[in-house]
């Protein structure tokens, strides 16, 4: 399929900021000529996807954040507010971090499958949907519920941004990424509390 469309290119995203080009072509003895082209990425663009992808990833684990912790610190307040005991609503608490825990296994398979943008995408709905839920509802059971889902969708946001920045960032760039989004997850901490 490659030899009936020339010019066909396909350029990939290597580490370290280069990029492939394959093309390939009809030879003269039937089969196919294939040429791979190595071509740098000018710094400035390199510093733009940088900037770019951490200041995104920032903001995606910054949410996260918020909507991971915030039944946890809430917990009396609701508790008091449907008049329930505080280990009804904690039992919902509890849940997300085991459901979290075994979401990251399913996520990092995920992950081999699909983009990384789709899984944080339907990471962020998701927990968009469950926070929705336990905040428009009266039902101790539907709030541990929800959480516990929750715990899932929480899941699929770690892993893909790990891979969106390993993929597309040196390893320079990476460590600096990662650092500047755990802060995120610090500055919605400090915001929650």
């Amino acid at each position: 399929p490659i030899a009936r469309c020339w010019p066909n290119h396909h350029r990939l995203r290597l580490s370290g900021g280069q990029r492939r080009t394959i093309s390939a072509a009809p030879s003269a003895y039937g089969g196919q000529i294939i040429i791979i082209l190595f071509q740098e990425v000018p710094t400035y663009m390199r510093k733009k996807t940088y900037f770019l992808l951490t200041a995104l990833c920032t903001a995606v684990y910054f949410v996260g954040y918020l909507t991971r912790y915030d039944l946890a610190v809430s917990l009396t307040e609701m508790a008091q507010s449907l008049q329930v005991p505080q280990r009804s609503i904690a039992l919902a608490v509890t849940g997300i971090f085991i459901t979290y825990g075994i979401g990251q296994v399913g996520s990092g398979l995920l992950g081999d499958h699909f983009f990384p943008h789709i899984l944080i995408g339907i990471g962020l709905g998701g927990t968009t949907i469950c926070n929705a839920i336990v905040a428009g509802t009266q039902s101790v059971t539907l709030i541990v519920a929800a959480w516990w889902i929750n715990g899932f969708f929480q899941a699929l946001l770690w892993p893909p941004m790990v891979r969106a920045l390993a993929e597309h960032l040196d390893a320079t760039q990476y460590r600096q990424a990662v650092l500047s989004v755990s802060v995120g997850g610090n500055m919605a901490t400090v915001l929650i509390y």
